[in-house]
């Protein structure tokens, strides 16, 4: 379920926040911005997530979805919205629904909710970074 959404022309805003503040100033704002972002996809995947009638132990997939703490990958940093994964993820089955199988055909839910709401990501991401410097 990975995708990624690429914030091309904000690099002045980023380098705005380079020099305004401090480095946990920056990763608190960079933090807050991106999971503003992943907060929609979260909201909007969820209704696409098929939910059985019964009721399982651990809950249906579609209410088990979270957004992760900034993580960073060769510097960048990132969050993920998807299942959660602090314990034993068992609602694995979610890989299969997105991705298909040679039995099944791929769901796409994450993919597409992520194509859907691409401008209002980007959106949410520049206010919630112009917010963080009083812009």
């Amino acid at each position: 379920m990975d995708s990624d959404i690429k914030l091309d022309g904000i690099e002045k805003l980023l380098n705005k926040i380079e020099y305004m503040m401090s480095p946990s100033e920056q990763n608190k704002a960079i933090s807050k911005a991106l999971k503003a972002g992943a907060e929609i996809i979260k909201v909007k995947v969820k209704p696409k997530i098929p939910v059985s009638k019964s009721n399982p132990p651990y809950g249906h997939a579609a209410d088990n979805i979270f957004v992760s703490g900034l993580k960073r990958k060769d510097g960048v940093p990132y969050v993920t919205v998807g299942p959660d994964k602090g314990r034993v993820n068992k609602h694995f089955y979610l890989n299969f629904l997105e991705w298909g199988t040679i039995h099944i055909p791929a769901k796409a839910m994450f993919g597409r909710t992520l194509a859907e709401e691409r401008v209002n990501v980007k959106e949410a991401i520049i206010k919630e970074l112009k917010e963080g410097l009083g812009l």
